[in-house]
């Protein structure tokens, strides 16, 4: 799969050539799926509370972008019709607010080495009231952790249409005003914008400029961001039926499977144990049947935060 892009203002002694001018990233269809499984967006429930297992949020996210693109005959994703005709207003808003992140956790995966890329939703209950009201609207979409484990702070923009500029400096404004995480500036701030030209699919990223005006710190539980991270697939694994674990590029992975999209999702055995109260790891690691896995042809895709995403079959249909 193909998605053309243009990027600007990125130190070419930093990120080399790729982050330079117009370009083209290429990924799998398993990078596009664990993007949209690990964007770091809060669920809109409590499924735990309502009984029902993080499979159903699994789904859904991977389900909606189902409905929302497809691969043409260029390997470029594409915009359906229920996407570009049949959504209202409302509907079209959020399809491209959802769309626009999950190309950011795709092209920070790809593009910028950040292995762990958090909603703001996702933390902002563990942060002081008076703080929350002095960010007010220029509340980060991101926060992020890279390869060196420096923080950095990332806005999404999704637009329906074509290209939209003045998104990109309201992003950029967002970003600026947040001057430090825990004291200590943000290695990186950036801006994504996905956008469609003739219903395909395209983004723009930029490294804003500094600017004058108020500048905030957020102090955060670096603990407690990454394990709302993966709150998702540890969830997941929690409420599996049948778990597996099995040894993938010489790490030991655990591992749920998901009949309805024939995939497979799942987490390296010493983070699950990380995150997890001990007499929880022991009940999972106790009814887990060790298999050997043959993946050989199989698309699947192991990211830097040792998630995995094994997909059986394809899932965007193709045109």
């Amino acid at each position: 799969m193909k998605i053309d892009y243009e990027a600007k203002k990125f130190a070419r002694c930093i990120y080399g050539r790729k982050l330079v001018g117009k370009k083209t990233l290429e990924f799998s269809e398993s990078e596009l799926m664990y993007s949209a499984i690990m964007v770091g967006k809060a669920s809109y429930f409590d499924y735990w509370s309502l009984g029902i297992s993080a499979e159903f949020e699994i789904k859904y996210r991977i389900l909606f972008l189902a409905t929302l693109l497809f691969v043409d005959q260029d390997d470029r994703l594409t915009r359906t019709t229920s996407y570009s005709d049949g959504f209202d207003p409302t509907e079209k808003g959020f399809a491209s607010y959802y769309v626009g992140n999950v190309i950011s956790k795709l092209a920070a995966t790809k593009l910028l080495n950040i292995v762990q890329l958090a909603h703001y939703d996702l933390i902002k209950q563990f942060l002081d009231e008076d703080k929350i009201k002095s960010l007010g609207e220029r509340k980060p979409d991101f926060i992020g952790i890279d390869y060196n484990h420096n923080l950095i702070i990332a806005e999404s923009k999704g637009r329906t249409h074509g290209y939209d500029r003045q998104a990109i400096i309201s992003g950029k404004n967002q970003a600026s005003t947040i001057y430090s995480i825990n004291g200590i500036k943000p290695s990186l701030k950036y801006v994504l914008e996905t956008y469609f030209k003739k219903e395909t699919l395209y983004f723009y990223i930029e490294d804003p400029d500094e600017s004058d005006g108020k500048k905030l710190d957020i102090p955060i539980d670096i603990k407690l961001l990454e394990q709302n991270y993966y709150k998702v697939v540890i969830d997941f694994l929690c409420k599996s039926r049948e778990l597996r674990k099995s040894v993938i590029r010489g790490n030991e992975y655990i591992y749920g499977y998901i009949e309805e999209l024939n995939m497979k999702v799942g987490l390296n055995i010493n983070i699950l144990e990380k995150f997890l109260q001990p007499i929880q790891f022991d009940v999972i690691d106790t009814v887990c049947k060790t298999e050997a896995l043959e993946l050989g042809e199989i698309d699947y895709f192991i990211g830097r935060d040792k998630v995995v995403v094994i997909c059986e079959r394809r899932i965007l249909k193709r045109d």
